[in-house]
């Protein structure tokens, strides 16, 4: 990061020019001269000096500032990779479980088995749904519904293992219904959140820091 130093070189060309029409229209100089101008080349050598602390000043803020932004760009895109393999998984087991209930005549289903793996890592994503586009957010939203959907009528599987049949029970169409809603929507997260990663990593890489 290069420091901006057109204040620094503006104070000495002025500093220049004054000691010039000085010199110009009073000649050389003696000693009792020299005092009088003493509190004026104090001024502008005081004025010099803040140049320097000013402009270093603002050489650590923008440092920091950059700092902050390139560990922002990080978090955020380790946050979208994150959710997006949440995604894949849950997309697979709804989808898994949805065709299942469809294709089969009689299923042997065991309660303990029908559950989503990584719904945990949603409530990462529903911890920093600012973080996302308000579109992203929203469909966000309709995933956890259908999560708490597939909950509740899971729920209502009991605990023993039974063997389903055509046509099947109500339950377990709203739990299939769930599922296929939920692999659906965890496609379209999946596709808006490749963007956002990508976006993200390109940030990164024209981050000032790698300048």
């Amino acid at each position: 990061m290069r420091p901006d130093n057109s204040l620094l070189a503006f104070s000495l060309l002025a500093c220049t020019a004054l000691l010039v029409v000085w010199l110009g229209l009073l000649g050389p100089t003696n000693a009792t001269t020299w005092k009088d101008w003493q509190p004026l080349l104090a001024a502008i050598i005081a004025l010099g000096g803040a140049t320097v602390v000013y402009k270093s000043a603002m050489a650590k803020v923008n440092l920091d500032r950059a700092i902050h932004e390139h560990a922002s760009r990080r978090r955020i895109r380790g946050l979208l990779l994150r959710v997006s393999f949440a995604l894949h998984v849950i997309g697979h087991d709804t989808r898994a479980f949805a065709d299942a209930l469809r294709d089969s005549v009689e299923l042997d289903v065991d309660p303990k088995d029908v559950r989503i793996r990584e719904v945990q890592a949603m409530d990462e994503a529903w911890s920093n749904l600012d973080e996302f586009p308000r579109q992203v957010a929203l469909t966000l939203g309709r995933l956890k519904v259908e999560i708490f959907n597939f909950e509740h009528w899971r729920s209502t599987l009991g605990s023993s293992s039974f063997v389903t049949s055509k046509p099947l029970p109500p339950n377990v169409i709203q739990l299939r219904d769930a599922c296929e809603r939920a692999s659906v929507i965890c496609d379209k997260l999946r596709d808006d959140l490749e963007d956002l990663i990508d976006a993200a990593g390109s940030s990164a890489h024209h981050s000032s820091l790698g300048r």
